[in-house]
């Protein structure tokens, strides 16, 4: 894929992810944050195996989502 078009997706990755994060703080349970809290200390223990830290920025992007309320 060529850079200028990754450099894209991920301009607007940032944008998405922005406006989840902000729905996930309004309206998460303390199950959804101490979850939340979870994935993101398994996903630092994992920064020198890519294959295992792209599979926990999936499932944190997942959970930010559901914390706030979309199922999508």
């Amino acid at each position: 894929m060529p850079l200028d078009v990754v450099r894209d997706l991920l301009e607007i990755r940032r944008m998405v992810a922005a406006e989840a994060v902000a729905l996930a703080c309004a309206r998460a349970t303390d199950e959804e944050v101490t979850h939340l809290k979870e994935l993101a200390a398994a996903q630092a223990a994992c920064m020198d195996d890519p294959p295992a830290f792209r599979s926990g920025d999936v499932a944190f992007a997942r959970a930010v989502l559901t914390a706030g309320g979309n199922m999508a």
